[in-house]
């Protein structure tokens, strides 16, 4: 697998996870092995499992976008600890009636299912099963712009939990086009339209960066 890296500097490593592909080993081609192959001092990283080396940040299988890697035990832990904001692009086909959202509903193990996730909303709380401890979880949306019935969404994290974007997107009414699990709409996408394409934070020497990667397939938008 070729690596598409988009930024090496203290102690962090940006590469770009094609949709299809799975961020960690398993059952189907993932990005970790093939740049543990490349970088093998990123895979003798004390990190969040052994298979893993320094890998900060998991994506879906059929999400594209950064992930990210640090390089020696020392940017582990910092960067494990640091806040890092997590920018998303989703496509949707419905177009909200506001701006800019906050969701805050909290996210929990679907009690059947291991594939999916649910959304704990108050007021339905009650019929809700599920497995486990909820997790909080916050996700701000935003607005960006509709071409030809496609409504273009941003979605902003720090510390996301499984499915998170997918789930809240879900539970206001915009699931996300093409997500088999979250979303009754019908569709021709081979993939759900999910992408990580920037994440901001501040490195272990104290500098703001922000790393930004736009996929073809949305360049249509701007």
């Amino acid at each position: 697998m070729e690596i598409l890296e988009i930024f090496k500097k203290d102690g962090i490593l940006a590469v770009i996870k094609p949709q299809g592909f799975a961020s960690v080993p398993g059952k189907l081609p993932d990005i970790c092995s093939a740049v543990l192959k490349k970088y093998p001092h990123i895979a003798q990283v004390n990190g969040f499992n052994k298979s893993e080396g320094g890998l900060l940040n998991r994506l879906d299988n059929e999400t594209g976008g950064i992930l990210l890697f640090a390089e020696t035990d020392e940017a582990f832990e910092y960067y494990k600890k640091a806040i890092i904001n997590k920018y998303y692009y989703a496509i949707t086909n419905r177009r909200p009636e506001w701006i800019e959202k906050d969701v805050d509903f909290p996210i929990a193990h679907h009690y059947s299912d291991k594939a999916r996730m649910v959304t704990i909303i108050p007021d339905k709380e009650k019929s809700l099963k599920y497995r486990g401890k909820p997790q909080n979880a916050q996700t701000h949306l935003r607005f960006i712009k509709e071409i030809d019935f496609q409504i273009l969404i941003e979605a902003q994290i720090t510390k996301g939990c499984r499915h998170q974007i997918r789930c809240h997107m879900a539970s206001v009414n915009l699931p996300i086009l093409g997500d088999k699990l979250y979303s009754k709409t019908k569709n021709a996408t081979t993939y759900h339209q999910l992408y990580c394409y920037k994440v901001a934070f501040k490195t272990l020497s104290g500098e703001n960066v922000e790393i930004e990667h736009i996929p073809e397939e949305l360049k249509k938008f701007f």
